[in-house]
């Protein structure tokens, strides 16, 4: 049997806790779910969660000894994963993907590999358990040597149309239950992707994704993974949604209030676009009434005035969380 190792890459050179701020590898564990209905064995190497440093996952690939690995990429970590692949010496195909792929993948192209690598742009759900076990069956949109660049748009046969459809199997995370600031046992979950927004520096913005459509799971959906939640966790207590667009509209805000007013015995939190909050703060604030604890706001700026504003106000924030008298004025 074919054996695939997937890693949820590091921020860290060296081994490091997050804590509250961990989250679990969504995208990696729906690839897992469908690499192995595909026959494959298959696991999850969670290098921030399991606290390995680039070292520890070279020699977990040594004694592993996989057939294939695949490994996601951020811009702040470009580094060390380029560290990781390059320094692999097992005999190994790679596949590496994330949002950001789309714009560094000319870079990615020029890495020092010793074995063959596959760049996905896009949902890695279908594409690449079709290319472990046909590989000619797929066409790549570039070829480099012993790299292949595949893209799973809208036009793909392999781009998931409909995501309520597309099942997780949360056994790949192991323990992936956090303690949250209020004490509350959690469980993250996403319900959209892709994004109507066109925010600067964002590797998911609109305009940078033209051949991706907005994808939103029913209300169905959410519920049948809620209940598969708390069936497997019956500890869990609180709901973190990882995406913008689950408050995006009047219609989405009510949807969510109908979703959460079914389970009493959970809080949750969750994210919240700016400029779905300008329009819709009356029904914003019915939330509560459905046990939500708190939105999160991403607000950016390409301004190194402001951006040193940010790490002073962190800072203060992090000391009054923790009710330090340690931190000095406002900000």
């Amino acid at each position: 049997m074919k054996k695939c190792i997937l890693i949820n890459s590091p921020i860290f050179w060296d081994a490091a806790a997050e804590g509250e701020n961990y989250l679990s590898p969504l995208g990696l564990g729906y690839i897992a779910t469908y690499v192995e209905k595909a026959g494959i064995q298959v696991e999850i190497l969670d290098a921030v969660k399991q606290r390995k440093s680039v070292e520890d996952i070279v020699k977990y690939i040594e004694e592993k000894q996989p057939d294939y690995v695949g490994i996601n990429i951020f811009t702040q970590n470009y580094k060390l994963v380029k560290a990781i692949c390059e320094q692999t010496k097992v005999k190994c195909e790679w596949f590496i993907g994330g949002l950001v792929v789309g714009s560094i993948y000319e870079e990615i192209v020029k890495w020092n590999l010793k074995n063959r690598m596959n760049i996905i742009i896009g949902d890695g759900e279908y594409i690449i358990p079709t290319i472990i076990l046909d590989n000619k069956k797929v066409e790549p949109i570039k070829k480099i040597e012993n790299i292949k660049v595949f893209r799973v748009d809208a036009e793909s046969e392999f781009f998931p149309r409909d995501i309520s459809d597309i099942v997780l199997n949360r056994k790949f995370f192991h323990d992936e239950i956090i303690k949250n600031h209020y004490g509350e046992r959690e469980i993250a979950m996403v319900t959209s992707r892709g994004c109507i927004y066109n925010c600067a520096f964002c590797g998911g913005a609109r305009s940078v994704n033209g051949g991706i459509p907005v994808r939103i799971r029913s209300e169905q959906s959410i519920v049948n993974e809620i209940n598969d939640i708390l069936k497997m966790y019956p500890e869990v207590k609180s709901i973190r949604v990882l995406d913008d667009l689950f408050l995006s509209n009047k219609q989405r805000i009510k949807q969510a209030i109908h979703v959460f007013s079914k389970y009493p015995q959970l809080s949750w939190r969750g994210m919240a676009h700016v400029l779905s909050l300008k329009p819709n703060l009356d029904d914003i604030e019915k939330l509560k009434g459905a046990n939500c604890r708190e939105l999160f706001m991403g607000i950016e700026s390409g301004s190194e005035s402001m951006r040193k504003k940010d790490q002073q106000s962190r800072k203060y924030w992090r000391c009054y969380r923790s009710g330090s008298k340690n931190f000095a004025g406002g900000y």
